[in-house]
């Protein structure tokens, strides 16, 4: 059965993730984030002992001026 663009539509709103501006971790990624639907303001850290590097910040230009690279720190 053939699936219309609207069918697509619907399904990618289901999908995404309400913006709530919440700071999660990712150790693995070695990172603090904030998810904005299909994008992240991030910040990159390596760590030394106990020790994070914090080494990198990307907040999305659609993003900026809003203090999400503070609050991520």
């Amino acid at each position: 059965m053939p699936v219309s663009k609207e069918d697509l539509d619907d399904r990618e709103q289901q999908v995404k993730k309400e913006i709530t501006f919440d700071v999660e971790h990712d150790p693995i990624g070695q990172k603090f984030f904030i998810y904005l639907g299909n994008t992240e303001a991030i910040i990159a850290y390596t760590q030394i002992n106990n020790i994070l590097d914090l080494h990198h910040t990307l907040v999305p230009e659609t993003y900026r001026g809003r203090g999400l690279a503070e609050k991520i720190c």
